[in-house]
């Protein structure tokens, strides 16, 4: 036989026999919008946005106790030179030495403190620690310092500083150390 073939009716082929990839896609969207559109409408529900039902509560803070200082002694040292200052203090119940904090300031108002690790030493019969904080060297030319001990919590929370004033005089004269 020659010449041309006559036209098929197989759903995949097109206008003169050819495959037509698109008919099948189409076929295939016309039935899926012809589902979605007799599909069943979503059930209602018994959201609202507005409830009457009240609670109430309370919450506080974790404050973190600052420790108890009770004396702050110098000594001066050889004319002012390696003074130091020596703070009785006692860490609030339930924290111990471990959790102590030391920094020392140049400003009373301790808002930019240096850490610092002075030589502690106790407990001693009534449960207080002492702290020697020395000045150094130059202390000789006198010095005006502020030292603060601090509690530091397992939480991360810290209690303010308790901060006491220490001063060594030139030459030593009129040293001393004041709780603040």
């Amino acid at each position: 036989m020659s010449g041309p073939r006559p036209p098929c009716r197989d759903a995949r082929l097109g206008r003169q026999g050819r495959v037509d990839p698109g008919g099948a896609r189409r076929l295939l969207g016309w039935g899926l919008a012809a589902a979605l559109a007799f599909a069943a409408a979503p059930a209602s529900t018994a959201a609202t946005w507005s409830d009457t039902d009240v609670s109430a509560g309370s919450f506080t803070a974790l404050t973190v106790p600052r420790p108890a200082f009770s004396a702050c002694t110098v000594s001066p040292g050889v004319f002012g030179a390696f003074g130091s200052f020596t703070i009785t203090w006692r860490p609030p119940p339930g924290y111990g030495v471990a959790d102590a904090v030391y920094a020392v300031d140049s400003r009373a108002a301790f808002d930019s403190p240096t850490p610092v690790l002075p030589i502690t030493t106790g407990p001693d019969a009534n449960g207080d620690y002492r702290s020697t904080f020395v000045a150094g060297l130059l202390a000789f030319l006198g010095t005006r310092v502020y030292l603060g001990i601090q509690i530091k919590d397992t939480s991360g929370w810290r209690s303010s500083y308790r901060v006491a004033r220490g001063d060594i005089a030139v030459l030593a004269i009129n040293s001393g150390c004041v709780l603040l």
